[in-house]
């Protein structure tokens, strides 16, 4: 292998259970394939990736099962699928359920992630009882969700925050968000908040304990949306 490239990896139908910490991670470089595989009972983070150098993490998944992810005793962020520094993910059949604290979790310019065909399902409160995030992005990260389905998430089902970061979501379906936490605060389906950006098309949300869409200083655009039940 040429010393200035990047490693790859190749992992199939791998199954990493109650792993101590993460259940896979993916630091400073690299190029890694997730196909078939099961990360379950992990803590902090089910899969994390950060780019460190001028080379971003180059992290695919496909078919891969991310459950059950818990909250760590250490004052760390929690998610099934977190990426930072820039790394660049894509996913496909991707289940990510019964995680705390965070579904999906993008934090930093460059940082990108690509989700088609994908479900975020039962997101709940973190060993703080602070509210949860199917999906979470700041810092000018950036999230393409396609032909997928959030539901059952004790907080907020999607929030992009600050400027330059950009979500879009195309043909999603949001549904069942509830108020969590210990201060039971205000359950919201999705939002954009100080100066980020969301657009949306042919998005459903439905069930939502508190507003379906919110612009709090943010930027939020919806071609042929749907808002039910909402209060």
């Amino acid at each position: 292998e040429d010393p200035g490239e990047a490693p790859t990896a190749t992992l199939e139908e791998v199954v990493v259970e109650d792993a101590g910490g993460h259940g896979l991670s993916i630091i400073g470089l690299g190029q890694v394939q997730l196909v078939r595989s099961q990360i379950l009972g992990a803590t902090a983070a089910g899969v994390l990736a950060v780019s460190t150098g001028s080379e971003p993490v180059d992290l695919s998944l496909e078919e891969v099962r991310i459950e059950g992810t818990r909250s760590s005793t250490a004052p760390v962020a929690t998610g099934g699928l977190l990426a930072l520094g820039g790394s660049q993910v894509r996913g496909s059949g991707v289940e990510i359920l019964d995680n705390a604290e965070m579904g999906v979790g993008l934090s930093g310019e460059g940082t990108r992630l690509s989700l088609r065909e994908s479900s975020i399902t039962d997101i709940r409160s973190n060993a703080a009882e602070e509210p949860a995030t199917g999906l979470y992005l700041e810092n000018e990260a950036e999230l393409v969700f396609e032909d997928g389905r959030l539901a059952r998430i004790t907080g907020a089902g999607a929030v992009a925050f600050d400027p330059g970061t950009r979500l879009w979501l195309d043909q999603v379906v949001l549904s069942e968000v509830a108020r969590g936490g210990q201060a039971e605060s205000m359950a919201v389906g999705v939002a954009a908040q100080a100066d980020a950006t969301v657009v949306a098309e042919g998005l459903v949300v439905q069930d939502i304990d508190g507003p379906g869409l919110l612009a709090s200083l943010g930027s939020l655009s919806c071609d042929a949306c749907r808002v039910e039940r909402a209060s």
